[in-house]
């Protein structure tokens, strides 16, 4: 009965990672990247903590070991930069690993409950860190290993 599948699991095999990987980092980045534009109130100034950002950190969040200001900024830039590092594959793992930790935060102290998403994109970035960007990225055009 095993046997079965064989065919269907020899076709599933021959699907290039570089596809997979290229799916993955373009499913985490445009959500992450498009809050961060939301974030912004849709401007391209990343470096001024923006009223919306900042209110999210002074509303009530578990967050007091850092200024909101800094809080803030760093969120910003991490929402902006780092998706667009992962979406054309430079720095790849680098930016795979910012926006997993970015997610662990917001998980743990800013707004627990959606683990089924956050979890998703954890999982997706983590193949990201572990195997790279593939080809179909800067990195792998650069010979870099992402």
């Amino acid at each position: 009965m095993l046997r079965l599948f064989d065919p269907l699991i020899r076709l599933f095999e021959r699907i290039p990672y570089s596809f997979i990987a290229l799916l993955a980092r373009l499913s985490v980045a445009w959500p992450l990247w498009e809050a961060g534009r939301v974030r912004v109130s849709g401007g391209w100034d990343v470096v001024t903590p923006h009223y919306s950002t900042m209110t999210m950190y002074l509303g009530g969040y578990n967050i007091r070991w850092i200024p909101y200001e800094a809080a803030a900024i760093a969120t910003q830039l991490a929402e902006f930069a780092l998706p667009i590092l992962l979406a054309v594959g430079l720095a790849s793992r680098f930016a795979a690993l910012g926006l997993l930790v970015l997610i662990i935060v917001f998980e743990v102290f800013v707004h627990p409950g959606p683990y089924a998403l956050h979890g998703a994109w954890a999982a997706l970035l983590l193949l990201v860190i572990k195997a790279g960007p593939g080809s179909f990225s800067l990195d792998g055009a650069l010979g870099r290993r992402g």
